[in-house]
C-alpha cells in the first residue's frame, strides 16, 4: 500500500510545506491540484486530503494562495467543486480510501439557510473587494450571521451536511462506489518532530483546545488508533464526538 497525499493549491505558502516534508519524511507520494498525477493511487492506497476546513461555511479552503493573479488570497472548493477536481486530476473510481485532514469535515456547520447566506456574501466578495464601504458592510453583515454558526453534531434536518458527508455523495455521484471517508469532529492540527515508531513525525490534535497537543490519531500508519499508553499515563479520556466518522458504501 502506498500512502498519498493531496493539496488542491500548490501555490498556498503553508500547505504545500506541510505536505512536502510528510512527502520527505514519510515518503509518501505528493499530488497537487491540476496536475493530473491522481492516476497511479491504487485501489486500496490510502489518499490523504489535506486542506482547511471552513469555520462557518461548508466549504474547502486554503488562506494564502495566487488568486486571479493576485498572492495572498484565500481559494474556496464546495464539496461538488472538489470531487470535480479529484475526478479531474484522474483518481481511479476504483479507489478505496480517503483519510480527510480537514478541520470539523465531520461535523454540521450550522443552519442551511444560514450557510446558504454566508455563501452568497462570500460571492459577492470579488466584484466589491477594492471598495472599503461596500466590503465593510459585506463584512459586517457576514460577522452577524457567521457569530449563529457553530461546528457541532448533527442532529436535526435544517442543518448542513458534514463536509466528509458532502464529499462522500459528490463522489458516489461521480460513480466513486467503492469509497471509505475518514473525517474528524474537531480541529485537525498537525504536529512535527523527530520521526520514530514511537512518536511518529506527524500527529492529528482533535483536541477542541489547539494548545493541548495529545496523540488521538496519528498519521499515517495509524490514522484512527488511540494511543492508549499515552491515555493511561496522562489519564486522558476520549469523548465520543471526537471519535472519527467513517462514511462507507462497502
Amino acid at each position: 500500500m502506498t500512502l498519498h497525499i493531496y493539496v488542491p493549491d500548490a501555490t498556498d505558502t503553508d500547505l504545500p510545506d506541510l505536505a512536502n516534508r510528510l512527502i520527505r519524511d514519510w515518503r509518501m507520494t505528493g499530488h497537487y491540484g491540476g496536475q493530473k498525477t491522481l492516476g497511479g493511487v491504487g485501489a486500496n492506497d490510502t489518499l490523504y486530503l489535506l486542506m482547511h476546513g471552513h469555520g462557518t461555511m461548508p466549504l474547502f479552503t486554503q488562506r494564502k494562495c495566487v488568486v486571479d493573479g493576485e498572492a495572498n488570497r484565500p481559494h474556496f472548493w464546495s464539496a461538488e467543486e472538489m470531487a470535480a477536481l479529484l475526478e479531474s486530476d484522474g483518481l481511479p473510481k476504483t479507489h478505496r480510501d480517503i483519510n480527510m485532514l480537514v478541520c470539523h469535515a465531520g461535523e454540521s456547520l450550522g443552519d442551511r439557510a444560514i450557510a446558504n447566506q454566508l455563501l452568497a456574501i462570500q460571492a459577492k466578495v470579488p466584484a466589491v473587494r477594492k471598495n472599503a464601504v461596500e466590503m465593510a458592510a459585506l463584512s459586517n453583515k457576514y460577522a452577524t450571521l457567521a457569530a449563529k454558526m457553530v461546528p457541532s453534531g448533527y442532529s436535526n434536518a435544517g442543518q448542513t451536511f458534514p463536509m466528509g458527508a458532502q464529499l462522500f455523495r459528490e463522489l458516489s455521484i461521480r460513480g466513486y462506489n467503492n469509497l471509505r471517508i475518514v473525517s474528524y469532529k474537531a480541529p485537525v492540527a498537525t504536529y512535527f518532530g523527530t520521526p520514530s515508531i514511537d512518536h511518529p513525525d506527524m500527529e492529528i490534535n482533535l483536541e477542541l483546545k489547539p494548545k493541548e497537543w495529545t496523540p488521538l490519531a496519528k498519521c499515517p500508519a495509524a490514522i484512527t488508533v488511540i494511543t492508549k499508553a499515552l491515555f493511561k499515563r496522562f489519564g486522558w479520556k476520549l469523548k465520543q464526538e471526537e471519535k472519527p466518522t467513517m462514511l462507507s458504501c462497502w
